[in-house]
């Protein structure tokens, strides 16, 4: 449809400005011109979608705070979860000199983690907040971020400097990814889960387009362990701060399989009466 070309056309935009910003020149024309258009797609969008009888993003279900709160958090974390998971592929690789054999079995703990902590979740969330529940796991991201910013030096050593971060990061996802799916599509009637699952994941995406976006901005082309130190340092910051706010936003989330919130429309029929919008 034509609101779905124009919102890819705005992240797409944004995606090429901040890819080739840094080779092209941040003021020169074909920068600007990128964010130009990311900006006028995406105003055209919303526009599309605010008067369109069948709109891409129904309104009334961002209505819901908890989902609309879900959305905000998936799109917060995963840009910080997609930067994080490639500056340490990036910093093995092209600083340590791992080969990509070595780094995806260095990798290969952090994920291991991830389902048997999306059980622990799980049965946590029968004793505390869902929002709690992710805003710890998101914040156990960025400790695994402000790890490696106190740590990480020019000489391997695994177990000691990438590991405990990478295990850190690995319990934070099985906490935080799962719980905010889940809590944010059950405050939807069930009609409306399957669509809202869509727009939750399609959140998802556009926050890791986002997250490598600027990690190759952040990144250039260093020359010199010093300077790439430096870039990698910036980008684990960026991790951190978008995983707080991805705590802050996961705050906002509720219950799993209690009473959900009501949404505009069923406020609406409670109102007036059940068969009488």
């Amino acid at each position: 449809t034509r609101a779905a070309l124009l919102l890819a056309l705005a992240v797409g935009a944004v995606a090429l400005g901040l890819v080739r910003g840094g080779e092209w020149g941040w003021g020169r024309t074909e920068t600007v011109a990128s964010f130009a258009v990311a900006l006028l797609a995406g105003a055209l969008f919303a526009r599309h979608n605010a008067l369109s009888t069948t709109p891409f993003l129904d309104p009334t279900m961002l209505r819901v705070p908890s989902y609309a709160w879900a959305n905000a958090a998936t799109f917060l974390f995963n840009a910080a979860f997609a930067a994080g998971l490639l500056a340490n592929v990036l910093w093995m690789q092209s600083v340590w000199g791992y080969s990509a054999i070595r780094t995806g079995i260095a990798v290969a703990p952090g994920p291991l983690l991830v389902p048997v902590f999306a059980v622990v979740a799980q049965r946590l969330s029968f004793r505390f907040a869902v929002g709690r529940i992710a805003a710890v796991g998101s914040l156990l991201v960025a400790g695994s971020a402000l790890y490696a910013i106190a740590v990480i030096g020019q000489e391997p050593s695994y177990l000691t400097e990438v590991l405990p971060g990478w295990l850190l990061a690995g319990v934070g996802v099985g906490l935080a990814m799962p719980t905010i799916l889940a809590a944010g599509t059950s405050s939807l009637p069930a009609e409306r889960t399957a669509t809202g699952t869509a727009v939750v994941n399609m959140s998802r995406q556009i926050g890791a387009v986002l997250g490598v976006s600027l990690l190759i901005a952040l990144l250039g082309t260093p020359i010199g362990y010093a300077a790439a130190h430096s870039a990698f340092v910036d980008i684990w910051w960026m991790t951190a701060g978008f995983s707080v706010l991805a705590a802050g936003a996961a705050l906002g989330l509720r219950g799993l399989g209690g009473v959900s919130e009501p949404t505009p429309s069923s406020m609406q029929e409670t109102a007036v009466g059940p068969g009488k919008i």
